[in-house]
């Protein structure tokens, strides 16, 4: 029987091991026993699997070029950070493959296939809803995950702001102004929103010692940003309608805190007086906003230069890494007109 298109993956399923060392023994590189080695190689041998020759002698020789994985260049806080990354890779002679998913798991796919052929030295894997499939990658490459939970939780590292402490900040914030704050956020939820409504909900709760769900409002995704607000305006009215004002608003990012804000002043709310609104990420928007809007601010050129850092060590001296690592960048309130 053969298949000369098994994966690396359903090897290491048939063999009993895991996919690092199918890589170890298909490579010949690394530690692993006489044993486990003719586990693998008897499934190699009897699905006819062949490793890319082509692909082992780049891997030696490297290709200087680096894969980043983006789920979104659209979002500000995605392009700006992917900038730094690129210029910091440049500046050490990588050029860079920037894969946009759009959100989308089979262009995700496509993405990874296309890195796969490109041989990439590394690849960066920046946000994104669910956990990072690596076992599709046919050969062994070093990764550096921003703000995205992986497959194999045991040999990566992870780089990502405090969006914990950071809701906390800005909740904080909020419940200091005298309001019971309320928090707004998309449909969409990556693991880092998760973590914001987390800090959010557990900071209310300490204040508190209570929490009502109907606090967290959803804004679902429209075709226009006009759809958008007239959904946010129906919130807020829906808001003033049972509660005095000040009411306080945490957003948990700055497009939606500025839409926030835009659907208050067409509704004839006043920010801050009636209304104080917080968001997250410190993008370029909150300074264009009118008040300008108080938000969190995430240290991007601190995680950049540390994805490129720990990257480049994997790349360069793989023996020397130390794995997993789990890397918090801490953030900061930036307070503005809106609060």
């Amino acid at each position: 029987m053969t298949d000369k298109n098994i994966s690396i993956r359903e090897i290491a399923k048939l063999s009993g091991v895991s996919i690092s060392t199918v890589s170890r023994v298909i490579n010949n590189s690394g530690s692993y026993s006489q044993k486990t080695a003719k586990k693998v190689m008897d499934v190699v041998n009897e699905y006819d699997y062949h490793a890319n020759s082509i692909a082992k002698g780049l891997r030696q020789k490297r290709t200087n070029s680096i894969g980043i994985i983006v789920p979104n260049l659209g979002n500000s806080f995605f392009s700006n950070l992917v900038e730094l990354i690129e210029n910091q890779l440049a500046n050490q002679n990588y050029s860079t493959i920037i894969c946009d998913t759009s959100n989308n798991q089979a262009k995700e796919r496509k993405s990874i296939d296309m890195l796969n052929a490109r041989l990439v030295d590394g690849i960066i894997v920046i946000s994104g809803r669910t956990k990072f499939q690596s076992e599709s990658l046919n050969y062994s490459v070093p990764l550096v995950y921003i703000d995205r939970e992986a497959q194999n939780d045991t040999d990566y590292y992870f780089i990502g702001s405090d969006h914990y402490k950071g809701a906390a900040l800005a909740t904080n914030k909020l419940i200091s102004a005298h309001t019971k704050p309320f928090l707004f956020k998309n449909e969409k939820e990556y693991p880092s929103i998760k973590e914001r409504i987390k800090g959010y909900v557990d900071t209310y709760k300490k204040q508190f010692n209570t929490f009502d769900a109907d606090r967290i409002l959803v804004v679902p995704k429209r075709a226009s940003l006009q759809e958008e607000r007239a959904i946010i305006r129906s919130r807020l009215r829906g808001i003033f309608s049972r509660y005095s004002a000040p009411i306080g608003i945490f957003a948990t990012n700055d497009s939606l805190a500025v839409n926030i804000i835009l659907a208050a002043r067409d509704i004839n709310v006043n920010v801050p007086k009636d209304l104080k609104v917080i968001g997250f990420d410190d993008a370029p928007i909150a300074q264009y906003s009118v008040p300008e809007l108080t938000t969190i601010h995430q240290d991007v050129q601190t995680i950049a230069k540390i994805a490129c850092t720990k990257l480049i060590e994997q790349v360069t001296k793989p023996k020397a890494v130390k794995r997993p690592q789990k890397i918090i960048v801490d953030v900061s309130l930036i307070e503005r007109g809106s609060a």
